[in-house]
């Protein structure tokens, strides 16, 4: 398997070689030829294939560093028990564990007659859930223990100034509107999963990895969806729903160089600092073929490894749950989205297994509960981009 250094070189050669094709036509006064055409978008296929494969790369490794800070070097024995008696449970049920290993599975029953997933197997489920997720790449979640509603406290203090105050004068004051948001966690599943008896009682199959990875992604797709356009009613607040809008294009199937632009601008320059683009994947490739008064193209490969690629300068993220281009859909959001919008969690996943259906289908159903909510902290941080009519 290649390098990151080596994909991002191989990403380099390809750019140029792009480019090259481009800069040609351009020189020679001519369109480009359907034979250069043809090569242009398998070099672009291509490089997105390079770049999804670093990314992908850099997230493994990320992961890796978290889950290995996070988990001390000399675990206690009583946790080694506890994640061990855990994997017995996903793979023999309750009632192969002796009387000792169902009071260590007993202190972590969960309100669903489920059992808890020990934290250190939790942080990788939480891991796999925040890959499927764009929002919570950006976003760090707060964790509680508890899930009663959390009021947070929501403030623009940006038009407001210090000042030179004179010698013995008494400093003048500047009321600041603090306001608040009521900010509730609502209980996600992954619905049910049936795994067969087979399965489960092959020990050379890492079956809980599987497990653990599909339930994750399942909660994944389903938090990202309402992180970005949940209504706020019964669900977490997307970060679009209540968003202002900065720009609104004058086309409902385009968006243009100039619309870019003033969107960036739309945005205090105080929250432009940290500021990301989120939008849909066919809203980047839309971008990605325009260009610069200068015909220098807007989208731009990473000269970092460690960084995506930046549209106008700034680095963005996909969604494949923020809308596509179409009448008056919200199609990008841009700002410092960390200073804008909180996701919140309840500590303790909850994994549901049930028997059930052993005798009709040889199979035994899983379940997995994750409980987190999210909401528009501060709406001035963020500005979004809304499609004509």
């Amino acid at each position: 398997m290649p390098t990151i250094r080596e994909l991002y070189e191989r990403a380099q050669s390809i750019w140029h070689e792009m480019r090259a094709i481009l800069d040609t036509a351009e020189a020679e006064g001519r369109d480009v030829t359907a034979e250069e055409m043809e090569r242009y978008r398998k070099l672009e296929d291509e490089l997105d294939r390079v770049i999804e494969q670093r990314q992908a790369l850099e997230r493994a490794q990320q992961y890796e560093r978290l889950i290995v800070e996070a988990v001390p070097a000399a675990p206690r024995s009583d946790e080694e028990d506890e994640i061990r008696v855990f994997r017995a449970f996903v793979r023999n049920g309750i009632d192969l564990l002796s009387e000792t290993e169902r009071r260590a599975l007993g202190t972590g029953t969960g309100a669903s007659g489920g059992y808890l997933v020990p934290e250190t197997l939790a942080r990788d489920l939480v891991a796999v859930i925040s890959e499927y997720s764009a929002m919570r790449q950006i976003v760090t979640p707060i964790v509680t223990q508890s899930g009663e509603d959390l009021l947070i406290p929501t403030v623009d203090d940006t038009s407001n100034e210090g000042t030179i105050v004179a010698e013995n004068a008494p400093a003048p004051e500047q009321d600041v509107a603090f306001g608040q948001k009521r900010l509730p966690v609502y209980k996600y599943a992954s619905r049910a999963v049936k795994v067969s008896l087979e399965l489960l009682t092959d020990a050379d199959y890492p079956v809980e990895q599987w497990l653990f990875r599909l339930l994750g992604e399942r909660i994944g797709r389903a938090v990202e969806s309402d992180y970005v356009a949940g209504t706020g009613t019964g669900e977490p607040e997307g970060i679009i729903t209540n968003a202002t809008v900065g720009v609104t294009t004058a086309a409902n199937n385009a968006i243009t160089y100039d619309e870019l632009v003033d969107l960036v601008h739309s945005l205090n320059p105080a929250y432009r600092r940290s500021a990301v683009f989120l939008m849909h994947d066919t809203t980047v490739q839309a971008i990605r073929k325009l260009k610069d008064p200068n015909g220098q193209l807007l989208w731009q490969p990473s000269l970092a490894d460690a960084a995506p690629g930046t549209i106008l300068g700034y680095p963005y993220y996909t969604s494949p749950y923020m809308p596509q281009m179409g009448s008056q859909a919200t199609v990008i959001v841009f700002g410092d989205i960390r200073a804008a919008y909180v996701i919140r969690d309840v500590r303790g996943i909850e994994l549901v297994r049930s028997d059930r259906d052993v005798v009709d289908t040889y199979q035994i159903t899983f379940n997995a509960w994750f409980r987190t909510g999210g909401v528009l902290q501060n709406a001035a941080a963020v500005r979004v981009m809304q499609m004509a009519v």
